[in-house]
């Protein structure tokens, strides 16, 4: 078998998963302050921003999770649906680490349906990372 043939082949994953997923988080984390600065800027326009708080913190999850999906897939090239998920499943581990060891209050209800929405948010977002097509590198000439 053709050795460039096979090195071709190895390379079709691009990055590792682990490197993908902690990209992903950065995204996500820069997406979700942009999206709670917005969210608060809107909030204060409210007589009552407390009853809109939770809508649009849900609503930050979500996009956090849509596009930390979507790098996770696009670093990691391939497997879309499942590297998003595999994100999105770590978005959640730690965002419930990061409420326990702040000691707030987590509804169970709550937690059984935004967990797996957020999983399904991030599984979708690595289907559209994986799904766009790739720039195409320039090749140095090779002597």
């Amino acid at each position: 078998m053709d050795k460039a043939y096979v090195r071709k082949k190895e390379k079709t994953c691009g990055n590792s998963l682990v490197i993908s997923i902690l990209k992903g988080l950065l995204a996500a984390l820069i997406a979700a302050a942009a999206a709670l600065l917005i969210f608060s800027a809107v909030a204060m326009k409210f007589d009552e921003p407390d009853k809109v708080a939770p809508i649009f913190g849900a609503s930050a999850m979500l996009i956090s999770a849509f596009v930390g999906g979507f790098v996770t897939a696009r670093m990691h090239g391939a497997r879309g649906l499942s590297s998003g998920a595999i994100f999105g499943l770590s978005l959640v581990l730690i965002i419930a680490v990061a409420a326990l060891i702040a000691g707030a209050k987590i509804s169970t209800m709550m937690f059984a349906i935004s967990a797996p929405v957020a999983v399904l948010t991030a599984a979708l977002g690595g289907v559209a990372g994986a799904g766009g097509k790739k720039k195409q590198r320039r090749r140095r000439a090779t002597k």
